[in-house]
C-alpha cells in the first residue's frame, strides 16, 4: 500500500461522498497483486488505483451505486476474456473487491496508522463477513493482540510482518485481509555524488524516505536534495560516533573514496543492517571484503553485503546505474533475498 495514496485518502473531505475500494483477494493473473486501496467520490474522481483498465472503469461504476445505496458490496471480476476483439480484461486471473462508503471511522484507523511512527509493524485486519449482507470489521495491530486469533490467522499475521508482504486468507467463510502498512525502512546514502543525487530522486519516486550524508555542502544540500528527510555535512568520523541507523533501515555506501568505504563498512557490519549496500568494483570489492576479513568480521557477514551493489541489467549511464540499484533494493524490499540477477557475488 502505497503511503502516499493512504495520506490523500485519509485528507478526503469526509463531508462528502465517497466509495472505498480495496482489492481483498487474487487468483492468477491479475493487473495488482498488492491489495491496494482507491476511493471514488460522487464525480467519478479517484485517488489511487487498483490496476487501471476495463476493471477500475467497472469498479468506479459499481462505486456510484455504492455511495448511493450506503450498502458494501463484494464483487469478484473475472478477468479471463480470451477474446482480444472484445471489451475487458485478458490477464487470466480474478480479482475481489470490496466497495463501502468510505466513513469517518474508516479515516480515523488508517489516520491512526500513518501518524505512528513508532511501531515498524503496524497490521490493519479487514474481516469481512458476506453470508446474506456484507459486513467489514478493521482491526489494528501493534503488539501481540493477533493472539487472541485463530491459530490459521495468527500463523498469517507472523508470516505478513516477517515477509513484510499482505496476504488474505478464508477463515469459516470470511475473508481475512491482512495488511503490513507500517513504517517503510529509511534509506540511508553515504555519498552525494552523481549515483546518490539519482538513487535518491529514484527512492522518492517509489516513497522511500532518505538521509543524506556527505561533507561536502556543496553538494549535499537542500537544492540538490529536496526530498532529504535530513542532510548530513560532518565528516566520516563524527558520521560514525553520533548517527543512528535502525537494523531494518537499508543503507547505500557510494563515496569518494575507498577509506571512506572501509571506515563505514567496519562500523555499518556491527549494526547487522537489513539492506547494506556499496559502490564498487569486482577488484575493490575482494580487496575491501578481504581487509574486513582480516579486521575479525566473518565471511558470511561479507556475503550478505550487496556489492557491487545493483541488478546486472547492462546498466552504463548513471540513470541506468541507479535504476539497477532501485530494483535491488525493491527486489530485496518484497521478497527479502538476494536476485538471481544480483550484481554482488560471495567471494571465497
Amino acid at each position: 500500500m502505497e503511503i502516499r495514496t493512504l495520506e490523500k485518502i485519509i485528507s478526503f473531505d469526509i463531508s462528502g461522498k465517497a466509495a472505498l475500494c480495496t482489492q481483498v483477494e487474487w487468483r492468477g493473473s491479475v493487473p495488482r497483486k498488492d491489495y491496494p486501496m482507491m476511493l471514488v467520490d460522487e464525480k467519478c474522481e479517484i485517488i489511487g488505483t487498483i490496476g487501471g483498465g476495463a476493471l477500475e472503469h467497472s469498479v468506479i461504476e459499481l462505486a456510484q451505486n455504492i455511495i448511493k445505496t450506503g450498502k458494501p458490496v463484494l464483487k469478484t471480476f473475472d478477468l479471463t476474456n480470451k477474446d482480444v476483439t472484445k471489451s475487458g480484461s485478458i490477464c487470466g486471473g480474478s480479482t475481489t473487491i470490496l466497495i463501502e462508503p468510505y466513513t469517518k471511522e474508516i479515516q480515523n484507523i488508517l489516520r491512526s496508522i500513518v501518524a505512528d511512527k513508532i511501531n515498524s509493524n503496524n497490521i490493519l485486519i479487514t474481516r469481512i463477513f458476506s453470508h446474506i449482507d456484507v459486513k467489514v470489521e478493521r482491526i489494528r495491530i501493534t503488539k501481540d493482540f493477533h493472539l487472541t486469533f485463530p491459530k490459521k490467522i495468527v500463523r498469517a499475521i507472523d508470516e505478513v510482518i516477517e515477509q513484510n508482504k499482505s496476504k488474505s486468507i478464508k477463515y469459516n467463510d470470511e475473508i481475512f485481509l491482512i495488511q503490513n502498512i507500517g513504517n517503510r525502512p529509511i534509506l540511508h546514502i553515504f555519498g552525494a555524488g552523481h549515483v546518490g543525487k539519482a538513487v535518491a530522486d529514484l527512492a522518492h519516486f517509489i516513497e522511500l524516505e532518505t538521509k543524506i550524508y556527505d561533507e561536502r555542502q556543496d553538494l549535499a544540500n537542500s537544492e540538490r536534495f529536496p526530498f532529504a528527510l535530513q542532510i548530513n555535512n560532518n565528516d566520516i568520523s563524527k558520521i560514525i560516533k553520533n548517527t543512528n541507523i535502525a537494523q531494518t533501515d537499508y543503507v547505500l555506501v557510494a563515496t569518494r573514496g575507498h577509506q571512506h568505504d572501509f571506515e563505514l563498512m567496519r562500523w555499518l557490519l556491527n549494526i547487522k543492517i537489513d539492506y547494506l549496500s556499496l559502490m564498487s568494483s569486482n577488484k575493490k570489492w575482494q580487496l575491501l571484503s578481504q581487509a574486513l576479513v582480516n579486521d575479525g568480521f566473518t565471511q558470511n557477514q561479507i556475503n550478505n553485503v550487496h556489492s557491487p551493489v545493483g541488478l546486472d541489467v547492462g546498466s552504463e549511464t548513471v540513470p541506468e546505474i541507479a535504476v539497477s540499484i532501485i530494483a535491488e533494493i525493491v527486489n530485496h524490499y518484497r521478497s527479502g533475498a538476494k536476485s538471481a540477477i544480483s550484481l554482488s557475488k560471495a567471494y571465497e
